[in-house]
């Protein structure tokens, strides 16, 4: 089971609104996904790699996405992660995420 929470984060060009999932079990020493991703796939992709993600709309441009990205790294520990580790993914990484973390072992 995931937790969520929505946040209105201030990035260049206004607010945008950012959807964060943790993994049920476990939390703390966790590296955070920056995803631009639906909520319904960010929320697979949180309890298959256990990590934090951050889901942004599909609005969000390649600005808001580093903003959030360097938010979260600033915030690593209010997040509940490692501090500063912090990885930006599309859905293509996050196929190949999700595929090695379930048949190959943690790729990071």
């Amino acid at each position: 089971m995931t937790t969520t929470a929505t946040l209105r984060l201030r990035v260049r060009h206004g607010r945008i609104t950012t959807r964060v999932f943790w993994p049920g079990a476990t939390r703390g020493a966790q590296r955070i996904l920056v995803a631009l991703l639906d909520p319904s796939a960010a929320r697979l992709l949180c309890q298959r790699a256990q990590r934090v993600v951050l889901a942004l709309p599909p609005t969000a441009t390649g600005n808001d996405a580093l903003d959030v990205a360097r938010w979260a790294g600033a915030h690593a520990t209010e997040l509940g992660a490692t501090e500063g580790a912090v990885t930006l993914i599309d859905g293509a990484d996050v196929t190949r995420l999700i595929f090695n973390r379930t048949h190959q072992g943690d790729p990071s």
